[in-house]
């Protein structure tokens, strides 16, 4: 699973745009000029690649570490998979 860091980029500077502006005054972020949401996103997108970095290697050890578990207990493999999606979700 690929999380689009374009999107997420947008959607958190939609989010952040909305937050600075509580009365609406300014209009919504999709309102706002090309050159107004590049900067935006500009300042948001390394944050937002850096943090998915970190979050995906840490999402890949808690997998791993709950594979590894898995096996050490005897579980099969098909109890590994459901540990694992109620883990997750």
């Amino acid at each position: 699973m690929e999380i689009d860091k374009t999107q997420l980029a947008h959607d958190v500077a939609s989010s952040m745009w909305a937050a600075g502006d509580p009365l609406g005054l300014n209009g919504t972020f999709d309102e706002q000029d090309k050159s107004v949401q590049f900067h935006v996103k500009s300042q948001i997108l390394p944050v937002v690649v850096r943090t998915m970095g970190v979050a995906e290697k840490h999402v890949k050890k808690q997998v791993l570490d709950k594979i590894a578990q898995g096996q050490e207990n005897g579980l099969t493999a098909d109890e590994i998979i459901w540990s694992l999606t109620l883990e997750l979700t």
